[in-house]
């Protein structure tokens, strides 16, 4: 495999779910590798042994998985239509009603598996839908994979699931129903919804390009864009899923949904540097139309939690900070700036592509990953750096903090910036945050000054305006 390709994965920590990214290309099942709280950079791990330990509990587990899934489907109906067949071929006065008993008895087997079910303690949403595959949905995490697949984790555990796949790589998934489904789609260009607990996928229907973003919208329902140059709404509960057809100046890059004032908007970027802000209630029409800050091409695009603000990174190693408020007071207060960068070994500096953007459910600050294998933590609206976790062994192609913003999942997976490479393995990190990592700073504190902050060869520490 030698094409370039940023994968998204999601990252559920408890009933909801949020993105990060991941690529595999040099195995079929992700890695998971977990750290113990600190405040200081990642450390560099001794990974051989873990990893032969994470692909022997892969393997089992999803073995174990498949033939249940055999079990439980297709088969038990086969079984019940044999013997069937034996008690009408017997031609016997009482095979009437065994026939009948056994109906009733399998009507009666299915109640009760749902008041059981319904009576388990301590279980609800995306939990009790994972209990077959038995993992607390604190630890869930979903992965969506250049290799074909999307996976389903248990990072305390640090144990497949469950997986499925697609006919391609996979570039992007959203979660719906509470966690007990998934709509995932990529370049095979199709939107398939899973659902974890039964197994059933359907096909929604499909792009005439490969899709390179979806997401949940809050109104119900999803939006997902392609390189088709459309974004195309979904109702995976109806009939006709398809709900509508959108066309795009360009091919949809990125994309983000929040809320302000009440209102669900979604962003989109594309090819071109073109951002539209759209209302998610009527797609048809943008908002505002924009150009971005940046000169490069766009890479990967966030939205801020209260609505107010997104951010932009592009290719060229630098990220924008937009408001989405129009007027000319608040637009004056938009800025861009330098952030992965290096020294190379010639002297010359060398600007890392920026790969994902992720805003912290809590604090508002907002991190950035890119092709120098650092994830840097920002407060915007101070314009400084809060700290950097150095030390993944490759790009980190994308990254996820947990809705209470406990946690953060970062994907580490060689991008193909520099072309076919020796590299390392790809992985999932999952990271316990302090308090204060993500945390603003008191602009009267002064702590930013007095903070260290290792950083990996000379990257830029301040912010440009």
């Amino acid at each position: 495999m030698t094409a370039a390709a940023t994968l998204l994965i999601v990252c559920p920590f408890g009933a909801a779910f949020t993105h990060v990214a991941h690529r595999s290309l040099q195995h079929s099942v992700p890695l998971l590798r977990c750290q113990t709280p600190c405040a200081t950079p990642l450390p560099r791990w001794s990974r051989q042994q873990h990893a032969r330990r994470c692909s022997l509990v892969v393997a089992r587990g999803d073995s174990r998985r498949s033939l249940a899934s055999r079990v439980d489907g297709s088969t038990k109906y086969l079984v019940a239509g044999a013997q069937l067949w034996a008690l009408a071929a017997r031609r016997d006065a009482l095979a009437p009603f065994i026939v009948l008993g056994m109906v009733c008895a399998s009507f009666l087997c299915s109640a009760l598996k749902r008041v059981i079910g319904a009576a388990r303690p301590g279980l609800s949403g995306a939990a009790a839908r994972a209990s077959d595959p038995g993992m607390p949905s604190a630890h869930a995490l979903v992965s969506a994979s250049w290799d074909g697949h999307v996976y389903l984790h248990d990072t305390a555990a640090n144990e497949l699931r469950a997986r499925y796949a697609h006919r391609a790589a996979v570039l992007d998934v959203a979660v719906v129903d509470g966690g007990a489904s998934v709509v995932s789609a990529g370049v095979d260009r199709e939107l398939k919804a899973h659902d974890w607990t039964t197994g059933v996928e359907r096909i929604l229907g499909a792009h005439d390009a490969p899709v390179r973003a979806v997401e949940a919208l809050p109104t119900g329902g999803l939006v997902s864009g392609s390189w088709d140059r459309t974004i195309r709404v979904w109702d995976a509960r109806g009939a006709r899923a398809c709900v509508g057809v959108h066309e795009q100046p360009d091919k949809v890059y990125a994309m983000a949904i929040t809320t302000r004032h009440g209102v669900p908007l979604v962003i989109v970027a594309t090819a071109g540097r073109h951002v539209l802000l759209l209302d998610a209630r009527r797609l048809s029409e943008p908002v505002q139309r924009r150009e971005s800050s940046l000169k490069a091409q766009t890479r990967c695009l966030a939205a801020s939690e209260d609505g107010e603000s997104y951010a932009v990174g592009s290719v060229d190693g630098r990220v924008a900070m937009e408001y989405i408020d129009a007027s000319d007071e608040v637009q004056e207060r938009k800025y861009a700036f330098k952030c992965h960068r290096s020294t190379g070994a010639d002297g010359v500096d060398v600007a890392h592509p920026v790969n994902v953007l992720a805003f912290h459910p809590v604090h508002g600050t907002f991190a950035s990953g890119g092709c120098d294998g650092v994830v840097n933590v920002w407060d915007g609206g101070a314009k400084k750096r809060l700290g950097q976790w150095a030390g993944y062994p490759t790009s980190v192609a994308s990254l996820s903090f947990s809705p209470d913003g406990r946690r953060v999942a970062v994907a580490a997976s060689y991008t193909y910036e520099e072309g076919d490479r020796p590299h390392a393995q790809d992985a999932i990190y999952v990271r316990e945050l302090g308090s204060k990592d993500c945390a603003p700073k008191s602009k009267s504190a002064k702590l930013f000054a007095s903070a260290p902050i290792r950083t990996a060869g000379k990257a830029s520490a301040a912010l440009v305006a």
